[in-house]
């Protein structure tokens, strides 16, 4: 279930920035391969779901029941426009169809009209999905347990990871932990806090969770915290080890999850290994998304290092680290761009997620995945797979409907060997140990070469982008 972090984590991103040129390796021709046939159907989408929605003007979490045949009830949803809290659970309902491959169309109805989504399935209970009319956006959908539809299932320590806009109107995040005893009661909470630059570090905080309801794993969630006052969320049980969180506050709209932590005491060899990270964020300057790998030793150092930004470069870094036994950590790190200090919390020996704990304008959050079958070749990226991308494109839009904003979302399935073709007149092969991507047929060809590509290289070569599984 990491993934779904990561999905939210891309999605707070606001945009990630391309340049119209990038790389120095020529186009590449579409290939003729057939397309893997992944053989899903409306059957494979049934049962209860949790959900999270980000568009240009509101942030939307909420859940639905698919009934396997098609139709969409039950359907419950919180939302935040940015200026105010909007709507609170909010019904709707609607229709779908999944075609073989897993790519499908949902129409959805709610007091407020009729929107139509495209979405993908990823075969093991989860999605992406983007808007296709009205308010273009990201999001995802993921399979809920009913039986974790109580405060006893969600009894344990958590940490969580929230981002979206400050009371100032600038960029703003959060990573935190805390522990939850079963009966609705937090304790032992603390955060990290940025808000456009302004660092809260280690912030101290209290809470209560309401019952969620036995029906869709809605709830109400208070933190009380002395440094940032009281914020009010809104819940969706996905398990017994995933929430997702959307703020109810007007002067704080924020949108995240909450992963069980895996252990009970951490300590500095927890972070042992290689790892990639993916973070996302602002700065000054403009919009930061950075992709890469590190290697902690277990001892305090980090080591091995080395990052991809939207601008094109691969710069190595290197920092020390400590974790405290409640999962905290704090890390600093020099590379040729300078040093740089980040907060951190540990959901297991396996992942983490963080946020940048620098003074004077950098806002960004992420994670970190213990990579898991090492050696990569080219082979290791064959498959099929899901995909989410989501941003800002300087040049022209990649999708006709979006020929008015500067904003760009793109999902599908693909698979990948060495130029193997994805969907029909869209094909991906491996280049300099990074991918080019090249669509033609119903939308204007486009080339993603190396330097634009190259920070999703980690999410499609490890676990970051599930393998699309027929079931």
């Amino acid at each position: 279930m990491s993934v779904l972090h990561r999905i939210v984590v891309l999605l707070l991103s606001s945009a990630i920035c391309m340049s119209c040129g990038g790389g120095n390796s020529a186009p590449i021709s579409p290939v003729t391969d057939p397309p893997v046939k992944v053989n899903l159907s409306n059957a494979s989408f049934s049962g209860g779901y949790a959900l999270v929605f980000i568009a240009s003007g509101f942030y939307l979490a909420g859940s639905f029941q698919a009934d396997g045949q098609g139709n969409i009830t039950n359907g419950v949803e919180d939302l935040n426009d940015f200026t105010g809290l909007f709507n609170t659970n909010r019904g709707f309902a609607g229709t779908y169809t999944v075609e073989p491959d897993g790519a499908g169309t949902a129409k959805v109805a709610s007091p407020l009209g009729t929107s139509t989504f495209d979405f993908v399935l990823d075969g093991s209970g989860g999605g992406s999905i983007i808007a296709v009319n009205g308010d273009h956006g990201t999001g995802f959908v993921a399979q809920q347990d009913p039986s974790a539809f109580s405060l006893s299932s969600l009894s344990g320590d958590w940490a969580f990871s929230f981002a979206g806009m400050g009371s100032t109107g600038g960029t703003a995040t959060a990573a935190g932990r805390f522990s939850m005893d079963g009966q609705g009661n937090i304790t032992a909470g603390t955060e990290d806090h940025n808000e456009a630059g302004t660092i809260n570090a280690n912030a101290g905080f209290t809470g209560t969770f309401a019952s969620p309801s036995t029906t869709d794993g809605n709830g109400a969630a208070t933190f009380s915290c002395a440094a940032l006052g009281t914020s009010h969320f809104a819940y969706y049980v996905v398990s017994r080890n995933k929430m997702l969180f959307l703020s109810l506050d007007p002067s704080e709209p924020l949108v995240g999850s909450a992963d069980k932590q895996q252990a009970t005491t951490f300590s500095g060899s927890s972070l042992n290994g290689d790892y990639t990270f993916f973070l996302t964020g602002s700065s000054t300057s403009g919009f930061i998304v950075e992709a890469g790998r590190l290697t902690g030793d277990g001892n305090g150092s980090i080591t091995s290092a080395a990052f991809g930004e939207n601008d094109p470069q691969n710069a190595g870094f290197a920092g020390s680290y400590t974790i405290s036994a409640n999962g905290r950590g704090t890390a600093t790190v020099t590379s040729p761009g300078g040093t740089s200090a980040f907060a951190f919390y540990m959901v297991s020996p396996s992942e983490a997620v963080f946020v940048e704990a620098d003074a004077g304008g950098n806002v960004a959050s992420g994670s970190l995945a213990l990579l898991q079958g090492a050696p990569f070749l080219t082979s290791s990226a064959a498959g099929s797979y899901v995909f989410l991308l989501a941003g800002a494109h300087l040049c022209s839009p990649l999708q006709p409907q979006e020929a008015t904003t500067a904003n760009w979302h793109w999902r599908g399935r693909c698979c990948a060997a060495s130029g193997r073709t994805l969907r029909p007149g869209f094909s991906m092969r491996p280049v300099r140990q990074q991918l080019e991507v090249i669509e033609t047929g119903h939308r204007p060809e486009v080339t993603l070469r190396p330097a634009t590509l190259r920070d999703f290289l980690p999410i499609f070569a490890n676990r970051d982008i599930p393998k699309n599984r027929a079931r």
